[in-house]
């Protein structure tokens, strides 16, 4: 195997590790709503929406400076973000709270998402439509998880949360 599919599997499970930030937002709502003693969801759905403007309205910036200082430093700052972001969340006290931390998820899965792509282009000159395409698709098919799966993890996250919130208390 080349370097270039190395490059290409490494970017695809970067983008597989922050699609669950997206894609099984829904799960966790009402979770975090009783958790936070939130009896209206909506001010728990303002994180998701949250999430999605800073990841989106940052990327066509950091799209730009990829360009510039290649993909490596974005994709090392995002991890960090993602990482604080997401690990953050569990030990949240406020809606406000959740909200910055979310954000701040947004942000470093932006940086990754771009420079993944940006990665997979890079690496593959010759196959720009297709790697484009299969790396988002793969993103996609894996981070959709059978319903048992799902149950499983949102227990675990769960019972995570509320064991750091009953620590605090």
């Amino acid at each position: 195997m080349g370097k270039r599919w190395i490059q290409f599997a490494a970017a695809v499970v970067a983008m597989i590790m922050i699609a669950n930030l997206q894609y099984s937002w829904t799960l966790f709502v009402k979770p975090l709503a009783k958790a936070l003693n939130q009896k209206d969801i909506v001010a728990v759905q303002w994180a998701g929406t949250l999430f999605l403007i800073f990841e989106t309205w940052v990327t066509p910036v950091e799209g730009w400076l990829i360009d510039r200082l290649g993909p490596r430093i974005f994709l090392s700052i995002g991890g960090v973000l993602v990482g604080i972001g997401w690990t953050s969340m569990g030990f949240v006290h406020s809606i406000a709270q959740l909200y910055v931390m979310y954000a701040i998820a947004g942000i470093g899965a932006a940086f990754i998402y771009s420079g993944s792509v940006a990665t997979a282009l890079k690496w593959f000159p010759d196959k720009r439509g297709t790697v484009s395409g299969n790396s988002c698709t793969i993103q996609d098919r894996i981070s959709t998880c059978p319903k048992p799966r799902e149950r499983r993890c949102r227990q675990k996250f769960v019972a995570t949360l509320r064991n750091s919130i009953a620590c605090k208390c």
